[in-house]
């Protein structure tokens, strides 16, 4: 018997998808889940590629056309494009695939199982950059901190970039996320309730210090001293 994988009716009826997992192992792969997967992956490129080219975080290819060189600037925009699409793809491989090893390594939960409830959270992810980009584009004006999360707040009391960067992966968007993987997790994790929330709130934090990090990083100098 074949088993199809409802996307939006799993994401209503958390428990319908407990049943679906449990019969994948009978019946193999569930009927559509691979479309699903590959869909929000395209989301996650079109949503990176739209950014690049209304102009989100390129001041660096103004400046280009500000000095006149245009051909420079066409091949500059060409590799930035590229560089988007290579950013949605890596966007995708980190919560699909990393961040759902280290939730099967804390929960002890199939890794199989954790991907699809990633699949919900990328989509959820997806759905608040794009909110963000909507909102740029109404004002005009693209802020460095998102405005769903905690940064606009904290640089009230602090100027430290590190500090604002590990507040900006602290959201709206992360508390949907711990929401989502609650509510589905919970119905698998053998330990307590309490047990569950504290190790994904861990998580997020672990990622925001990762975030922060590489955010203020002189990696890009590093990568330019290496190639002169």
């Amino acid at each position: 018997m074949t088993y199809i994988f409802p996307f939006w009716n799993t994401l209503k009826n958390p428990s319908s998808l407990t049943y679906l997992l449990e019969r994948e192992e009978d019946h193999g792969p569930l009927q559509g889940y691979k479309k699903s997967v590959f869909l929000v992956l395209l989301v996650a490129i079109l949503l990176f590629v739209l950014r690049d080219i209304w102009g989100m975080y390129t001041e660096r290819l103004t400046e280009i056309l500000g000095q006149g060189f245009i051909d420079r600037y066409i091949l500059a925009r060409y590799v930035s494009i590229v560089g988007a699409v290579l950013i949605g793809i890596l966007y995708f491989v980190f919560y699909y695939y990393i961040v759902t090893y280290f939730i099967s390594l804390l929960t002890d939960i199939p890794y199989k199982w954790i991907q699809k409830v990633q699949l919900y959270v990328i989509s959820s992810l997806l759905f608040f950059n794009f909110l963000e980009l909507i909102i740029f584009s109404v004002i005009q004006f693209v802020p460095i901190f998102s405005p769903f999360s905690l940064a606009a707040i904290v640089a009230q009391y602090t100027s430290n970039l590190w500090t604002l960067y590990f507040f900006n992966q602290i959201a709206f968007s992360t508390f949907i996320t711990i929401v989502i993987q609650y509510i589905f997790i919970e119905q698998w994790f053998e330990g307590g309730r309490k047990s569950l929330l504290l190790r994904l709130i861990v998580l997020q934090i672990f990622i925001a210090v990762i975030v922060a990090t590489f955010s203020t990083s002189p990696y890009i100098e590093w990568i330019e001293k290496g190639l002169n």
